[in-house]
């Protein structure tokens, strides 16, 4: 059996890769929100850390803990190779717990996929019953 590889990635706010990303997956608004740094090196760059989930190879996924994204539950079968299926954008504390700010997830397309699969079962017994009525009223 191969078992999924999910790495755990983050990234500054302050470079232009991590700035770049968040407004990718959340948008410029809720970047543009974001305090910034006012002295130092850094001064008028976005303070904040990017963390994101990124399927390095697919496998059956056990449960696992991130510090960032708590505990994340297993037992399916992970397909999105290559895929960020999580990011959040934190505010760091001193000494502290780190803030959520927002957060960002990809469905899961085997949910997806399973329910429709629910629902052609559905609709094929429906369809099996009435034709055993039919065909019991006909006898």
């Amino acid at each position: 059996m191969t078992y999924a590889y999910i790495e755990e990635r983050s990234a500054w706010l302050s470079s232009e890769f991590g700035e770049k990303m968040a407004r990718h997956y959340f948008g410029d608004q809720a970047v543009d929100e974001l305090p910034r740094y006012v002295r130092g090196k850094r001064k008028g760059q976005i303070k904040g850390k990017l963390c994101w989930l990124k399927v390095e190879r697919g496998g059956w996924v056990h449960g696992f803990h991130s510090p960032v994204f708590g505990h994340v539950e297993g037992k399916y079968v992970e397909r999105r190779k290559g895929s960020v299926i999580a990011a959040r954008l934190i505010m760091p504390v001193w000494g502290g717990h780190d803030e959520l700010l927002h957060t960002w997830e990809k469905s899961k397309p085997n949910q997806d996929e399973q329910s429709q699969l629910a629902r052609d079962i559905a609709y094929s017994k429906k369809w099996a019953d009435i034709y055993d009525q039919d065909k019991q009223d006909l006898y």
